[in-house]
């Protein structure tokens, strides 16, 4: 059961990711308390002190509602490969946070997160 939902997100994301503009996230602050990462979805804090995450100052998640980091591979026709980073809720529910095109600025972006929430980084 959990394969046919991974394949199934991983095949819908995939076309949704095809339809949207390149998106993009650089890590612009990382400190132990408060990581804030600029994207072209809006720009993210992850406050430890308050254990949210908020886009545009509106909290998108609190840190116990996420159960895992997913670092996942997108190929998007002729722009290339692109490295999406996720919060994972629960089965169907991802909290997309962007992507980028260099595979260690994402693997960056995933651990720090995942470090300040202390989940797991998954890769689909």
């Amino acid at each position: 059961m959990e394969r046919f939902f991974r394949a199934l997100g991983s095949a819908a994301t995939s076309f949704f990711h095809l339809m949207l503009p390149i998106s993009w996230m650089r890590l612009t602050v990382d400190d132990p308390r408060r990581l804030e990462i600029a994207s072209s979805r809006g720009d993210l804090v992850v406050d430890s002190h308050r254990r949210v995450i908020s886009r545009r100052g509106e909290v998108i998640a609190k840190f116990e509602e996420i159960k895992f980091i997913v670092l996942c591979k997108i190929r998007r026709g002729e722009y290339g490969i692109f490295w999406s980073v996720r919060l994972h809720r629960g089965p169907l529910v991802n909290i997309d946070l962007g992507a980028c095109e260099d595979d260690l600025d994402a693997s960056l972006i995933a651990a720090r997160i995942s470090k300040a929430l202390d989940v797991p980084v998954k890769y689909w």
